[in-house]
C-alpha cells in the first residue's frame, strides 16, 4: 500500500504533498507550543480529574487493563498498582481547589518514593488508547518530570490531529468558511485540556479532525479524489 493513500510520509503521519507537509509541521509546532507552555505553567494535578487520569495511565502501562473493582456494585472505582511517588496524588491539589484566594504553592511536592503502591481511581474502566499514549513516561522517570512528560505526550497527540484538521480545511473548495469554523472549534478550553492529562482532549481533537476531513470528503459528491483527506 503506498504511503500517499495513508496521508503519510516515510517518516510519520502528515499530509502527502510536500508543501502540505510543511504546513502540517508548522501548525503542529504552533499548537504544540501553546499547549506545552500551558501544561508546563500549570500546577500538577490542577487539570479536571487529572490525578485520577494519571493513576489510570500509570497503571495501564504497567499491565493493568482495568484493575480490581472496589466500592461495591455500581461503583466506578478500581484499585490499581502505581509507582509509590503517586501515593496521595488525588489529595495534592485539595488545598487550593475551589479557593480563589489560595495559591497552588500550598500543595505538597510529589514525593520521590521508590517501589509501588495501591491507589483508587474512578477512571479504571475508561478506554485504554489515550492512557497508553501518555502513560509511558512514568516507566522511564518518576515524580514531577514524569507528570510533565505525560502532559507533553498528550499535547503532541492533540496537536497532530488539530494540524491535520487544518490541512484538510485548506483542501476544501470552501476553505475560508471551514478555516473560520475550525478556529471557532479550537477554543481555549480545548487547548487547556490538551495541556493536561485528560482523555477528553484527544476526543475533542480527533472529533474536530474527523468532522473537518469528513466535510471535505462530502464535497466530492461520493467520489473521493483526495485520499490523504480520507485517511485523516
Amino acid at each position: 500500500m503506498d504511503s500517499s493513500f495513508l496521508g503519510m510520509t516515510e517518516t510519520g503521519l502528515g499530509p502527502a504533498r510536500p508543501r502540505e507537509r510543511v504546513s502540517w509541521l508548522a501548525a503542529f509546532v504552533a499548537l504544540f507550543a501553546v499547549m506545552a507552555a500551558w501544561g508546563l505553567a500549570s500546577p500538577l494535578f490542577s487539570g479536571p480529574d487529572e490525578a485520577a487520569q494519571v493513576l489510570r495511565a500509570a497503571s495501564l502501562v504497567r499491565g493493568e487493563l482495568i484493575g480490581r473493582p472496589t466500592g461495591g456494585r455500581g461503583s466506578p472505582d478500581t484499585v490499581v498498582v502505581v509507582p509509590a511517588w503517586l501515593a496521595g496524588a488525588r489529595q495534592i491539589p485539595t488545598c487550593y481547589e475551589d479557593k480563589t484566594d489560595v495559591p497552588a504553592s500550598c500543595s505538597p511536592l510529589v514525593p520521590a518514593a521508590r517501589g509501588t503502591t495501591s491507589a483508587v481511581t474512578y477512571t479504571g474502566r475508561y478506554p485504554p488508547l489515550y492512557y497508553a499514549l501518555v502513560g509511558w513516561p512514568s516507566l522511564l522517570v518518576g515524580g514531577a518530570p514524569a507528570l510533565y512528560l505525560m502532559r507533553l505526550c498528550g499535547a503532541a497527540a492533540c496537536a497532530a490531529l488539530l494540524a491535520g484538521a487544518l490541512c484538510c480545511a485548506f483542501r476544501s473548495r470552501r476553505r475560508s468558511g471551514l478555516v473560520v469554523g475550525l478556529a471557532l472549534c479550537v477554543t481555549p478550553q480545548a487547548l487547556f485540556l490538551g495541556a493536561m492529562v485528560n482523555p477528553s482532549a484527544l476526543e475533542i481533537s480527533s472529533a474536530i479532525c474527523v468532522w473537518t476531513a469528513g466535510s471535505v470528503v462530502a464535497e466530492q459528491a461520493g467520489r473521493v479524489r483526495d485520499r490523504a483527506v480520507l485517511a485523516w
